[in-house]
């Protein structure tokens, strides 16, 4: 079930390369997100011969990174990536 999100994004990107058809050269690109999102599942379910409408509300904040160290060699281009998540409360999880 996909999550409702807003996200407040704060970023640094570095980038040395030449110019041209085979570029070579570095990039680097650091990103802190604050992001706030809710979640809320329905479900039906049949207990002790009861029915049931069940709700599962989910609200969370999260404090995260996510950058790249890039390598350009000519035509091709390598990326890691580091997708870091510091900090996820949840204060409603039932």
């Amino acid at each position: 079930m996909p999550e409702n999100k807003t996200q407040y994004t704060w970023g640094y990107e570095w980038d040395a390369s030449s110019e041209g058809d085979f570029s070579f050269g570095l990039g680097l690109d650091f990103n802190l997100d604050l992001a706030l999102g809710y979640r809320a599942v329905f479900m039906w379910m049949f207990s002790e011969g009861e029915d049931w409408l069940v709700m599962n509300p989910h609200i969370f904040a999260e404090l995260a990174s996510h950058s790249y160290f890039a390598v350009k060699l000519g035509i091709v281009e390598a990326r890691i990536l580091l997708d870091l998540n510091g900090y996820r409360a949840t204060p409603v999880e039932y």
